[in-house]
């Protein structure tokens, strides 16, 4: 939802204030009351001083049209008096002046026809101004110095000298202006620093209507909103909407002018708005004593503003990465690491993993720069699934080796033993390559039952076998047919295996029906056979919980899923990296569970219910906490449990190597 906005005009609020204000006004000849005014008329909403703001301004590099910082100047002077009111000036707080603004003024012009658009086009193109002041924002603590514990006194020096600054908006741009304050210790601050806004709302939820500021741009809060909701660069064609709404109604009031009989000349709707100057302002409003002069040179292009501005996709990009690295990712590790159960799957994935690259510029020979692109994740993504399809680990590999997985699945049991999961004495492994595994766990995972994943044995078969024979599909369903009794429906209900000694009798006889069957098998078929039959006889195959889904099959299903995410993207290994976390933590929320890993009044599975599929989940802690206080009724927690524990790129641990 848009944030609400006041309607400002300066020529309509100065009367106003003055009748509102007429035994609260600075009297030039009685000093007595100099502790109780709230407007000085000699210093307000006058010319002079509006001068010198924007003269500051220009001065500083600001970069707006003039009839922007005119106006921005003219806000600022009306926050001021409401600053005044708010803090009482050693009298009672005026509350009700104190909450008579929003945050975000719009210009008149934009609700009204009151200026001609023929004669003065910037006037009537005036972005909408939002004040990130501590008098509009009393509760949220913008005037505290942003260094951590710092208790010192703080002292306002105004608004920021560099003066308003544009940011991007969902469909139009709105002009910011902070405040600018100064701690003894740590020297001076402003309301609109990326630093600051990082210390006063270490989510990005919780800034609500305050923009977002990075270093080199910024914008508001609902564009914020709708870039990590939908990573898309959607925006710039609501810009672009807004721009094609805005020159119809511009050729209305242009209409209506000319009927009127104001406007002989129709204008065009203009491209471009001048950059505000020194020489310009004293056209607007005459200097009231020296004449000044801009020292500083603009070309023809800098002197061109655009028009609501569009965002390129490097800075959607970017805003999404930002999102993912400050919150996202904490959300998503911190939720998969309340999830267990005592049967997983273990599989790994390359095609995700293809796509996170490593870039690195560099100058060749010639002197011509170059690109140098690496990708180190030869073992793919390795992902481990329980027994309700909930994805509880995955990490990229440099290889495919087994002793790559065993730092995952060490960290994994940890925390079962935490929430209390009796996967160290009682748990399951279905994986590929089984007995590999048992080697390597040995010592530290003894207890657990390591099987060989069903769809991985017949696999290995399947792929010895040309793909164009007639007989493909009919092996298929005889290996099946050979070694499962019954199989799962899907729905949580496992498969059922038959008796070693059952399927071996039956593997046996696939064998020796089809094996002389000229041009069915190739050279590796024997091979493959003999060895998924080792697999049979050591009774792999066998599930140490025959009635709690054992497979890998959930692995497939999150290795589409997250394929799927990175397809068509560009190769970043940071974007990557944050759009599979994103799409982790929603599959995890709205996938459909059925009670096999974790039972159902858990304090991970009440909060499951309590966050109704939202993915926001600082947010629904937060909210949750609120109600505690307000009811006194007990409420779900987002667990915390070992935040030394990450997932993705992660550096090896030294301590689980020789464990």
């Amino acid at each position: 939802m848009a944030l609400p906005y006041t309607v400002f005009d300066p020529e309509t609020i100065k009367p106003l204030l003055k009748t509102i204000l007429k035994s609260r006004q600075k009297d030039r000849s009685d000093h007595k009351n100099k502790n109780q005014w709230l407007v000085n008329w000699d210093k307000h909403w006058v010319e002079h001083q509006i001068r010198l703001t924007v003269k500051r301004w220009i001065n500083a590099g600001c970069i707006a049209s003039l009839d922007q910082m005119l106006f921005t100047a003219y806000v600022l002077d009306y926050v001021d008096i409401l600053t005044r009111a708010a803090i009482g000036h050693n009298s009672k707080p005026n509350v009700t002046m104190r909450t008579s603004m929003s945050p975000r003024a719009s210009p008149w012009a934009k609700h009204n026809d009151k200026y001609c658009i023929g004669a003065n086009p910037s006037k009537y193109l005036i972005n909408p101004v939002h004040v990130v002041s501590a008098a509009l924002y009393p509760d949220l603590g913008l005037e505290k110095c942003p260094e951590d514990g710092c208790t010192e006194k703080i002292i306002p020096r105004g608004p920021c000298p560099t003066g308003p600054r544009t940011v991007y908006g969902l469909e139009y741009n709105i002009t910011v202006i902070g405040f600018e304050y100064q701690c003894k210790t740590h020297g001076t601050f402003t309301t609109t620093s990326p630093k600051k806004l990082k210390v006063v709302f270490p989510d990005g939820w919780q800034a609500d209507e305050i923009p977002h500021f990075y270093e080199r741009s910024g914008c508001t809060h609902e564009f914020y909103r709708f870039i990590t909701e939908f990573r898309t660069s959607c925006s710039i064609e609501l810009h672009l909407q807004r721009m094609f709404a805005q020159q119809r109604e511009w050729l209305l009031q242009a209409n209506r002018e000319k009927a009127r009989g104001t406007l002989k000349t129709p204008a065009s709707y203009p491209s471009h708005l001048k950059r505000a100057t020194l020489s310009a302002l004293d056209a607007v409003i005459p200097p009231g004593g020296t004449e000044e002069k801009n020292m500083t040179k603009w070309s023809e292009e800098e002197r061109e503003l655009e028009l609501n501005a569009v965002p390129s996709e490097w800075f959607i990009r970017r805003l999404y990465d930002n999102f993912i690295m400050d919150q996202r990712l904490r959300e998503s590790e911190q939720y998969t690491r309340t999830l267990t159960g005592k049967v997983l799957g273990a599989d790994s994935t390359v095609k995700a993993a293809n796509k996170s690259n490593l870039y690195s510029m560099y100058v060749d020979e010639n002197g011509k720069k170059s690109m140098s692109v690496t990708n180190i994740w030869g073992g793919g993504i390795l992902t481990i699934v329980n027994e309700d399809k909930e994805l509880v680990s995955w990490r990229y590999l440099p290889s495919n080796a087994v002793l790559e997985m065993k730092e995952p699945l060490l960290e994994y049991a940890i925390r079962a033993d935490t929430l209390e999961c009796l996967f160290r004495t009682h748990g399951e492994l279905c994986v590929d390559r089984c007995c590999d595994f048992r080697r390597l766990l040995n010592l530290t995972l003894r207890l657990i039952r390591i099987c060989q994943d069903f769809m991985h044995l017949k696999q290995r078969i399947m792929i010895t076998i040309p793909k164009k024979s007639p007989l493909r599909p009919l092996i298929d369903q005889e290996l099946t047919l050979a070694l499962v009794e019954e199989r799962s429906d899907g729905q949580g209900k496992p498969t059922i295996y038959r008796q070693t000694e059952e399927q071996l009798r039956r593997y046996d006889a696939v064998w020796a029906n089809y094996k002389h069957i000229p041009g069915l098998w190739t050279q590796d078929s024997e091979r493959a056979f003999t060895i998924q039959r080792t697999h049979i006889v050591r009774g792999c195959l066998q599930r140490r919980h025959p009635n709690i889904p054992s497979h890998t099959s959930g692995n497939e299903n999150w290795h589409r899923r997250l394929n799927n995410l990175t397809r068509g993207c560009a190769s970043s290994l940071t974007t990557v990296v944050g759009l599979l976390a994103d799409g982790i933590l929603q599959g995890n929320l709205h996938i459909k569970i059925y009670g096999h890993s974790q039972p159902s009044d858990s304090m991970s599975r009440q909060f499951r219910a309590a966050t109704k599929g939202c993915h926001h989940l600082f947010l629904v802690e937060s909210t949750l906490r609120e109600t505690e206080l307000l009811t006194g009724e007990t409420q779900p927690q987002f667990l915390n449990i070992h935040p030394e524990h990450h997932f993705g790129l992660v550096a090896p641990q030294e301590k689980y190597v020789n464990s």
